[in-house]
């Protein structure tokens, strides 16, 4: 394959990293038209290539999860990449509908989502192509002079979203997209030729979307020979020298997987949204983007400032006033309690941080998990440890911490297992003491309790089920509760205390009683980053990295079409740094 020892002449740069706010500044409200990116003059351009020449290569390869690609490092895709803006952590989209091959080709033909071309499955019944069609239909109608081929295995592909292209192919297999696509690039004048595979898709839907699977493996290495014989053919042109051409190279989705991704990373963890997404030409510099750091975005709000000032005093609470069925974990029954807690400074002995006894060191039923400035915290049935004491628990550094205490059935016996940031801590332990208790649920510290204690606590969350162990680590590690995560049914109460003011915290599920503050109430204002805590991930980060509704505007930009605002387009152009040399 001539044109692989072509790209090895080509610069090589170091791979950039850049933080989505070095993108924020490309992206204009919607009420102005697109910025231009594309670059018009080129230094050292000894081919005289100018603008009217730039024709567009899009290759479209469905259900190719982009990091398995990253995985395989298939040889046409890894050298491409060298002269390429690329990512094997793509985005398909970051809404919350079930992906379908025909709503994911919508997002890369038309540049929205389908929150607005409403492209929902193969039989696009109820669509909203009209108000926004696809590349094909916005380029006939701006600029007829172009000349378009669409070349596709999916009927329902070339029907819907194709209808305006000059030339459309029905193809039954992949190789025969293949060859069609070089046909094009060895007889006619073509400004955008759009090639669509199906077999990886297929073969994982049969088998899994996973490196298992043989057979969709072995998809994924044909694709890339199929890719390598197309740009063999397409630097044979004659013309080639005196063109302008740039390869778009993406899958349409991912898919699901045995294993889930990181469920604190949203749309970046949803296997099925993960896409491959490559802009190619040999003056490209080389710029591939991963996904965010779940720890790299601030844990920002407010949250009640719970302060004990020692024994003798109950300074500041929060109580579930008339009501001790919350959190009232009995002789029975299956349990699972989170919290988000912040130290603000290192306690003296033995404070409680929440229970269901009022006064702490005796022998009155119900439970309580307090802190110790020389063994960190534990959790505590009537009179009884459940934790040996271990110093590996402290937290008092300022910094926000997730707890979790699980409490299960086993046989005859009753289980306590206790998380700290996600990671088991304690063994499991057998428990027979009484949490029956007649007290209210209570946050912060209580009367009789000891040393002085001073801590903000936040998403406390009482569940009715013992989550397994394998989900505690993900669903304790997320900043807020919402009604789209696995176990919300479950939910005997939420206490996000979110709040800034007054002396009212609601319970978020609706299901029972609200908190009430003891005492003067006082919330404080924080932002942190945090390795332990993860907070929803906000919309401008999922802009800011390469979605496949950007594919169109990129394509437009690139065939000199700019535009507008009132296209009402939900992607964005990329800036596209230039080598300024040309290979021919």
């Amino acid at each position: 394959m001539n044109y692989l020892y072509n790209i090895r002449n080509n610069f090589m740069v170091v791979a950039v990293v850049l933080l989505a706010t070095a993108f924020l500044s490309l992206f204009t409200s919607c009420n102005k038209d697109f910025p231009n990116t594309l670059r018009t003059e080129y230094p050292n351009d000894t081919a005289n290539v100018k603008s009217g020449s730039r024709k567009v290569l899009y290759l479209i390869l469905d259900g190719v999860r982009g990091e398995l690609l990253e995985t395989l490092q298939p040889p046409t895709l890894t050298l491409l990449r060298r002269n390429a803006i690329s990512s094997y952590y793509g985005l398909t989209d970051y809404q919350t509908n079930t992906l379908t091959n025909a709503a994911a080709w919508g997002n890369m033909m038309t540049g929205v989502d389908y929150l607005k071309h409403n492209i929902i499955d193969e039989s696009f019944t109820g669509n909203n192509i009209v108000n926004y069609p696809s590349i094909f239909t916005k380029i006939k109608e701006v600029n007829s002079k172009l000349k378009t081929v669409s070349i596709a295995t999916s009927v329902a592909f070339n029907t819907n979203l194709a209808a305006q292209a000059g030339k459309k192919l029905d193809v039954a297999t992949d190789a025969e997209v293949k060859d069609a696509v070089i046909n094009e690039l060895k007889v006619n004048e073509v400004d955008l030729i759009v090639g669509q595979f199906h077999s990886a898709d297929a073969a994982a839907a049969a088998g899994g979307y996973e490196a298992t699977n043989a057979a969709y493996t072995q998809a994924i290495t044909n694709l890339d020979g199929y890719l390598g014989n197309i740009m063999t053919q397409l630097r044979s042109r004659p013309n080639y020298a005196k063109e302008d051409w740039m390869v778009v190279i993406a899958s349409n989705k991912g898919g699901a997987t045995t294993v889930p991704g990181s469920s604190d990373l949203g749309a970046f963890g949803d296997n099925q949204r993960n896409s491959f997404v490559l802009f190619y030409n040999p003056r490209f510099l080389s710029q591939q983007f991963t996904k965010p750091d779940a720890s790299s975005f601030p844990f920002v709000g407010y949250a009640p400032n719970l302060i004990g000032v020692g024994a003798g005093t109950t300074g500041k609470n929060l109580i579930v006033a008339n009501n001790n069925n919350v959190a009232n974990f009995g002789t029975s029954g299956n349990f699972t309690l989170m919290f988000k807690v912040r130290f603000n400074n290192e306690p003296g002995s033995y404070p409680p941080i929440m229970g269901t006894q009022t006064v702490f060191n005796n022998t009155t039923n119900g439970w309580v998990i307090f802190a110790n400035s020389g063994e960190g915290w534990n959790f505590k049935v009537r009179n009884t440890n459940q934790l040996a004491a271990n110093a590996a628990r402290k937290i008092f550094d300022g910094l926000w911490h997730t707890i979790a205490i699980q409490i299960s059935t086993e046989g005859s016996d009753r289980k306590m297992q206790a998380f700290q940031d996600g990671v088991v801590v304690g063994t499991k332990a057998t428990f027979t003491a009484n949490a029956t208790s007649t007290i209210p649920f209570t946050l912060g510290n209580v009367d009789g309790s000891g040393q002085a204690i001073n801590v903000l606590l936040r998403d406390v969350a009482v569940y009715n089920v013992a989550i397994p162990d394998a989900q505690i680590p993900s669903i304790m590690r997320k900043s807020g509760v919402t009604a789209t995560d696995p176990y919300y049914a479950n939910l005997q109460a939420y206490y996000p205390l979110n709040e800034t003011q007054g002396t009212a915290l609601a319970d978020a599920t609706g299901k029972t009683t609200g908190m009430t503050y003891q005492g003067q109430a006082l919330y404080t204002e924080f932002s942190e980053l945090s390795k332990n805590v993860s907070p929803p991930i906000s919309t401008a980060t999922y802009k800011a990295s390469m979605n496949n509704v950007d594919i169109p505007v990129q394509i437009y930009q690139w065939l000199n079409i700019q535009p507008s605002s009132s296209w009402n387009l939900d992607g964005k152009p990329w800036k596209l740094l230039y080598t300024d040399v040309r290979n021919n």
